[in-house]
């Protein structure tokens, strides 16, 4: 009887301090999270002072909008301690879709490597989908009706901020689209990245970088393969394909979604901000500043936010 007391004791004990555990490792998980974003704010920053702009959001190399890009996770490398990675993937001179070439043909060569590098702070600890996009390369996005035999990319959980630019995909100038305010995409010189001095509501009020989940099994998602998963290397063509593949690169603030938005197509619900962690998103600010934002930040906060220079600034701490 006494030992039944015991196990009993010792299985309360248990129940009670298992979630303090769960609780403070995601707590880690989190912090671990938080410096992988200022990883990429140093990255940022460095290409900054090198440069005297932040780097592009994403260059095409031809016109074509059936075309893909590089994206600014590519542009950052050489600041950010992985020269050997930029150089190997030559976005300077290479285009995505001729590396694409190579992975598919050659899936052992050093390209093919690269294209599929798990790099450390582009993962978040707390998201456990896998490190490779199985339903896109650089082109339209997979469905699971229209499976493909193309090679998976890298993934990434963090999305350059677009503003409040509609990525969709019914046009066929997307690349091209009208100034959404975005800190890295949809103004005039986005292929070549803009100067602090653009960012007129201040840097410290703009945001730059934040999360995206790679999958969310919520009730209404369907997204259990990765389809909301970004890719660190750039966005597939925008021809026809503006959401599912513009982002990959990006997320969007508007007016009337905040975070952790999912439905049952991510043609509609793929380029928003998401995360794993309880209670909000973590940011990448343009002065370098990382910040969680609540989830009960509102729509118009969060578009403020998002914006660079439509005067709407907010004293978000």
């Amino acid at each position: 009887m006494e030992l039944l007391v015991v196990i009993a004791i010792i299985a309360t004990l248990i129940g009670l301090l298992l979630p303090a555990v769960q609780s403070a490792r995601e707590a880690a998980r989190r912090t671990a999270c938080g410096n992988n974003i200022k990883q990429i704010g140093l990255g940022f920053h460095n290409h900054l002072s090198a440069k005297g702009r932040f780097p592009a959001g994403h260059r095409h190399q031809t016109a074509e909008p059936n075309s893909p890009g590089w994206g600014w996770g590519v542009f950052i490398l050489p600041f950010s301690e992985s020269t050997q990675l930029h150089t190997t993937l030559n976005p300077d001179r290479a285009k995505p879709q001729d590396q694409i070439a190579v992975l598919k043909a050659t899936p052992g060569d050093p390209i093919s490597a690269a294209m599929q590098a798990s790099i450390a702070m582009y993962r978040c600890p707390s998201d456990n989908t896998a490190p490779l996009n199985l339903l896109e390369d650089f082109g339209p996005l997979r469905s699971n009706s229209r499976p493909t035999t193309d090679p998976p990319l890298s993934t990434s959980n963090y999305v350059g901020s677009c503003g409040g630019i509609e990525v969709a995909g019914t046009s066929a100038d997307a690349i091209n689209a009208e100034d959404s305010g975005g800190a890295l995409y949809g103004f005039s010189d986005s292929s070549v990245g803009v100067a602090p001095g653009k960012i007129t509501d201040g840097l410290s009020k703009t945001l730059l970088v934040g999360e995206r989940c790679g999958a969310e099994s919520r009730e209404g998602a369907d997204a259990g393969n990765g389809q909301y998963a970004a890719v660190w290397l750039g966005h597939g063509r925008s021809k026809n394909n503006g959401s599912s593949s513009m982002g990959r690169a990006y997320g969007k603030v508007t007016k009337e979604k905040t975070f952790n938005q999912f439905g049952a197509g991510t043609a509609v619900n793929g380029k928003y901000f998401s995360s794993r962690h309880r209670g909000g998103v973590q940011f990448l600010f343009c002065d370098g500043a990382v910040r969680f934002v609540d989830d009960s930040t509102t729509g118009d906060v969060l578009y403020a936010l998002g914006n660079r220079a439509d005067g709407l600034t907010t004293d978000f701490r």
